[in-house]
């Protein structure tokens, strides 16, 4: 199975990492076999797989079991995956960083990050050690590797994003993709791109540091009230990347009814803004190569609980039976 769609940007799904857990794959082989995207994001935690530091007696240096049952998850439903690495284990940031889903390595440790990523691209890229185990075909090898999760947002990067050490991290991420296989790609991001300072700081990266070269393509989120401000928002970050392989990792509104923010919409809103967004997009920008729709499915669609960093899904919850929003038909006529 693999999204059909023969448009400039192929549409894939970004669910909420949440929503990956082993407890929700029947439902997730369900929606997705229905939508059938091109492809499933999914995160690649460096301080997960490999927690304790080189040399401490830890029995195990590498911990890949819950990335491999992931990965062959979503490669047994017919469909490629989408890497994103990043979240170091909190020994390699010299004591400076104590919450692994944040932490970033500091530079006595970069040997240990080239190693991590280099060990990554040999398990599942071109090749990979892990899809010939298991019989897949070639097409499932993954070919681009995203290089961290939104390093420009607190609480992401640390307490404050850091420019020159994102791109210290990266680049030695750059080296180590590409020297492990002739074939692996590079993708730097993903980059929210909603306001002055996350827009400085793209620009600060682009302008300021020699990155072109070390990249194939540049993912983004470009988050916003509406799909007219998103399109506007993309452009822009054109204009200041000038890369013309460009991937949409996250986009999305969310249905909140409490503690809604910009991007709270009706569900009727929601599926006009995916339908405007992804068809002016299609129509006109050639450089745009793929649109990930954030998310699958609601976290918690009901009650006072009813946050916005939960509802984000194209379904309700399973308290609602994963009933289509109208957004789900939209995207479901788009990957066809």
């Amino acid at each position: 199975m693999a999204g059909s769609a023969d448009a400039a940007a192929r549409l894939s799904v970004a669910p909420n990492a949440h929503t990956l857990h082993e407890r929700y794959y029947p439902h997730n082989l369900r929606l997705l076999n229905d939508l059938d995207p091109h492809s499933v994001s999914t995160p690649i935690p460096w301080g997960e797989v490999q927690p304790c530091e080189p040399g401490t007696g830890c029995n195990r240096k590498f911990q890949w079991d819950y990335v491999d049952t992931r990965m062959k998850w979503i490669a047994d439903r017919g469909l490629k995956v989408d890497p994103m690495i990043s979240h170091a284990p909190v020994w390699a940031t010299d004591g400076r960083c104590n919450t692994s889903g944040a932490c970033y390595p500091r530079a006595s440790h970069y040997d240990d990050w080239r190693r991590f990523v280099s060990r990554a691209v040999q398990r599942y890229g071109p090749d990979g050690r892990f899809w010939n185990r298991h019989g897949f075909p070639p097409r499932y090898d993954i070919d681009t590797w995203e290089s961290w999760h939104e390093p420009n947002v607190p609480g992401f990067w640390e307490r404050d994003p850091d420019v020159d050490a994102y791109f210290r991290v990266f680049k030695n991420f750059s080296r180590a993709v590409r020297g492990s296989h002739p074939e692996a790609r590079v993708m730097i991001g993903s980059f929210t791109f909603v306001d002055e300072p996350t827009r400085t700081y793209v620009r600060e990266l682009f302008r300021q540091h020699d990155v072109r070269g070390k990249f194939d393509s540049v993912s983004v989120h470009p988050y916003a009230p509406t799909a007219r401000r998103a399109l506007n928002r993309i452009r822009s970050f054109h204009r200041i990347t000038r890369s013309e392989r460009i991937w949409i990792t996250e986009i999305g509104w969310n249905t909140a009814t409490h503690d809604q923010n910009q991007y709270s919409v009706t569900p009727a809103d929601q599926a006009r803004f995916f339908g405007a967004l992804i068809d002016r997009a299609r129509a006109s920008m050639p450089f745009l190569r793929q649109i990930n729709v954030f998310s699958l499915f609601d976290l918690d669609s009901g009650g006072p609980s009813a946050a916005n960093a939960s509802t984000y899904g194209l379904t309700l919850d399973q308290s609602h039976g994963f009933a289509p929003k109208p957004a789900y038909h939209v995207i479901k006529q788009r990957t066809r």
